[in-house]
């Protein structure tokens, strides 16, 4: 029973620690993800919208502490705009 809690701590505790680190270096590559998301010939109105729908607006230590982004980027079918 010990081995097991110790195991899963350790993992909770490493799953943590890498998505800090994924969070930071996603925002510091160079280029807008968005368009990554929304493709290259999206409208600048199409990405302040996915902007502000993602709280990617916010300040990047409140952006860091929503959960908001994160269930959009789970359920990605509804980034893409249809048409």
């Amino acid at each position: 029973m010990s081995y097991t809690l110790h195991r899963t701590a350790a993992a909770l505790v490493t799953l943590a620690f890498a998505s800090v680190i994924i969070f930071f270096f996603i925002h510091l590559i160079p280029g807008d993800p968005l368009y990554v998301l929304l493709g290259d010939v999206a409208t600048p109105d199409q990405v302040e919208r996915l902007r502000s729908k993602l709280a990617l607006d916010q300040p990047m230590r409140q952006n860091a502490l929503t959960r908001q982004s994160i269930s959009h980027l789970v359920r990605q079918k509804e980034l893409v705009p249809v048409g």
